[in-house]
């Protein structure tokens, strides 16, 4: 695609990608937010996804493997913010990710707002 187009239509693209997000999917779900992700699911498509929730904590590693993830992360994402380079080649994916986290945001305090109200008193 990349050779296809100019910089300037690939932006304009990831653009509209972007301001379609929230009318093409039921709910949107982020990989660095599963267990909220599962949630949500279960909320718009009223289905039970607590198996493969498990599943996913199950699978999921150990403290320390987790503290390690999270410094290596961390450590790439500065990296990352500060290398134009990058930055500029992930332009594209980086305005979806966004308008993406945003929805996502948005869908997670709806539904857990509706969730908490649901529940017996």
């Amino acid at each position: 695609m990349k050779n296809l187009c100019s910089k300037k239509d690939l932006l304009s693209l990831a653009d509209v990608v972007a301001s379609r997000l929230e009318y093409a999917f039921a709910s949107i779900g982020l990989l660095d937010a599963m267990p909220d992700t599962w949630k949500l699911l279960d909320e718009a498509l009223g289905l039970s996804m607590s198996d493969v929730c498990s599943e996913y904590t199950a699978n999921k590693a150990t403290g320390q493997q987790d503290k390690k993830q999270g410094e290596l992360l961390t450590h790439l994402r500065k990296h990352a913010s500060e290398n134009s380079f990058i930055q500029e080649a992930l332009a594209e994916d980086l305005r979806i990710y966004r308008e993406a986290r945003r929805i996502f945001d948005q869908q997670r305090h709806v539904a857990f707002l509706h969730m908490k109200r649901a529940q017996p008193h």
